[in-house]
C-alpha cells in the first residue's frame, strides 16, 4: 500500500474505488494509527459502536473493557453515571427454580451511545480510541461523498461521450443517406435514358 501524509491524500487516492466502512477502517487503522489503537477494540467498534443501533452492548462488555470487576457492580454503575432505564440501558430478568428456591438472573443491554458514554469516562484510553473512530467515521462519510462525486463526473461525462457519438452517428447517417438518394436520382436518371432510347 502506498504511504500517504493524512486521511484527505488517502481518500483522493481511492475516490474511484467503492470501499466499504470495514475495509475503509482496517485500511485507515494500518496507514495511520496501527500504533495507536488496540486493533480488538477496532473490530468491536465496527461491529458495534459505529452502526448505533438500539440496546445491543450486553454487559459481558463492561467487564471485558475493565469497567466493572464483577456483574454485582453494574446498578453501582447505572446510578454512578445517572441512567435511564429504557432509554439508556434495558434490564432483562428472569427466573431459574433451584432446588430450594427461585434465583432471578439480570441481563443488562445498553445503548451503543451510553456505552460510549460510560467508556470515556471510565478510562481516558477508551476516550481516545471513541474520539478517533468517529473523527475516522467522519472521514469515512468524506471520502463516501467524493466517491459519489466522482460517479457522478463520470457518468456526465459518459453521458457527453455518448451524446457525442449520436451527433456523430446522424450526421454520418445523414451524409450517407444524402449520397444514397443521389445514386437512386442518378439510378433513375440512367434507367430513363435506357428506357426512352430503346
Amino acid at each position: 500500500m502506498c504511504s500517504f501524509k493524512s486521511i484527505d491524500d488517502y481518500n483522493n487516492y481511492i475516490k474511484s474505488d467503492k470501499i466499504e466502512l470495514n475495509d475503509y477502517f482496517e485500511n485507515v487503522y494500518k496507514l495511520f494509527y496501527n500504533d495507536i489503537v488496540d486493533n480488538d477494540f477496532i473490530k468491536f467498534s465496527l461491529t458495534y459502536i459505529i452502526d448505533n443501533k438500539q440496546f445491543i452492548i450486553e454487559e459481558t462488555k463492561l467487564k471485558q473493557y475493565k469497567i466493572i470487576k464483577s456483574f454485582d457492580e453494574i446498578e453501582n454503575l447505572i446510578e454512578k453515571y445517572n441512567l435511564v432505564e429504557n432509554e439508556e440501558y434495558l434490564v432483562e430478568i428472569s427466573e431459574r427454580q433451584l432446588r430450594t428456591c427461585i434465583k432471578q438472573y439480570y441481563k443488562y443491554q445498553f445503548t451503543t451511545d451510553t456505552f460510549k458514554l460510560i467508556l470515556m469516562k471510565h478510562n481516558k484510553k477508551y476516550f481516545t480510541y471513541i474520539l478517533l473512530i468517529d473523527f475516522i467515521n467522519t472521514k469515512y462519510n468524506e471520502y463516501r461523498n467524493l466517491y459519489n462525486e466522482n460517479i457522478f463526473i463520470n457518468n456526465k461525462n459518459n453521458i457527453e461521450l455518448i451524446s457525442k457519438n449520436i451527433e456523430n452517428f446522424n450526421k454520418t447517417n445523414e451524409y450517407i443517406m444524402t449520397h444514397q438518394i443521389i445514386i437512386i436520382i442518378v439510378l433513375i436518371c440512367i434507367s430513363y435514358i435506357i428506357n426512352t432510347q430503346f
